[in-house]
């Protein structure tokens, strides 16, 4: 224990003749080239100013012209007025709406060919809510993925989904379900991956 504290001193006093050295270099720096020693001011003659052009212009230095006291150089300001935004004529927040599915497509062809025909047809079919979004194959059998507003599901066939819909078939493709409320049946597709 006291071997470490000893080091600890001489670690310290050593620390202590390294800082006391940086800072007698860095004065010594500072004092051997003072900024009169430096490269030499340079002015610039700029001709009188055209009463044509704008003050502000009239007032830049010439491009090349060095700054006193300093090797930087300026460049023209003229490169750098700033050009007005081009109008947005969208909101870059909106997506659109999501494209339409093979049956609502049809749909849309049906009613644009024959309209009479698709507002007699009868009230439109309750929508499940449910949709399919995966399919894998297990030693046990298939699996779906199903997807409600907030939940996932995973189904096999005979399963019973938020106490409502029953899993009746699993392809590769559809999911078919039945409503446990209406009897109705449908036909979830499964998207492909590409």
């Amino acid at each position: 224990m006291n071997r470490r504290k000893q080091l600890e001193k001489w670690g310290g006093i050593a620390l202590a003749v390294l800082c006391v050295f940086l800072v007698f270099r860095l004065v010594k720096e500072i004092q051997g080239n003072p900024v009169a020693n430096a490269a030499p001011e340079t002015t610039v003659s700029s001709p009188a100013p055209n009463q044509a052009q704008p003050a502000a212009i009239a007032g830049r230095r010439s491009a090349g012209t060095a700054v006193p006291g300093s090797s930087m150089r300026l460049q023209q300001l003229d490169e750098y007025v700033p050009k007005p935004f081009p109008d947005i004529s969208r909101n870059p927040f909106d997506f659109g709406a999501p494209p339409l599915t093979p049956a609502q497509k049809a749909m849309q062809a049906a009613g644009g060919a024959g309209g009479a025909m698709t507002a007699s047809s009868g009230p439109p079919p309750m929508q499940i809510s449910l949709r399919a979004i995966g399919y894998s194959e297990r030693p046990y059998g298939p699996e779906a993925y199903l997807a409600d507003a907030q939940d996932v599901f995973i189904v096999h066939d005979g399963d019973v989904v938020s106490r409502r819909y029953k899993v009746l078939r699993i392809t590769s493709n559809i999911v078919e379900v039945q409503d446990g409320t209406t009897g109705e049946k449908a036909q979830l597709p499964i998207p492909q991956v590409q």
